[in-house]
């Protein structure tokens, strides 16, 4: 999230003041806190009293877990967005991307990221960058560095350039959306209990 706050920074300088809402689950085992500490400070750092206007950080309560806001409340902020961001390079079922372009969103997001979250992502509905060289205080490890300009200028294509996208909404409601679950899944588990012989 800090890589987009300093993307936000460059945007910002261009006179590029974009609406932003930052929304950071808490897992109970988020440990000392210090990212979040880091992200706030950076913010207050760096952004004058006018541009902190336009940046919003709703951090999740640790207790809830990662059921911290209501599925109509997602809804509600998906549908009046143009842009869902995803910078991580690789984790699980991410579903806050797919539920982000089936509202019609423009994805913007890491271009190599390992996992599924990349499915479902063409030129139609997302826009990728890619990471830039390692940084020079990189441990032996890698610790590769995304560029913070490309970034920022995926986040300026997405949202300038918004009515060009043509998201499949109806297409990505229907694979993604849970309405028709049971007809897309009782076949296949139809298949796997007649083959074993179970009720």
């Amino acid at each position: 999230v800090l890589d987009l706050v300093k993307a936000l920074r460059i945007l910002f300088t261009k006179k590029k003041y974009y609406n932003t809402l930052l929304v950071i689950p808490s897992p109970e085992n988020e440990g000392d806190g210090r990212f979040e500490v880091e992200l706030v400070q950076y913010i207050k750092d760096n952004f004058t009293y006018e541009e902190k206007k336009y940046i919003n950080l709703c951090k999740l309560s640790p207790e809830l877990g990662f059921l911290g806001m209501s599925q109509n409340s997602i809804s509600f902020l998906y549908n009046n967005s143009k842009v869902v961001y995803k910078g991580s390079e690789g984790e699980g079922t991410c579903r806050a991307l797919h539920e982000g372009i089936a509202c019609g969103c423009v994805a913007v997001y890491f271009k190599h990221h390992k996992g599924a979250m990349t499915d479902y992502l063409n030129e139609n509905n997302s826009i990728a960058f890619e990471k830039h060289h390692p940084s020079p205080d990189a441990k032996p490890w890698g610790n590769l560095q995304y560029n913070i300009e490309e970034i920022a200028n995926c986040l300026e294509e997405a949202v300038d350039n918004y009515s060009n996208y043509k998201p499949d909404t109806d297409y990505l409601y229907s694979e993604l959306g849970e309405h028709n679950i049971k007809d897309k899944l009782i076949p296949w588990f139809s298949k796997l209990y007649e083959r074993d012989g179970v009720e």
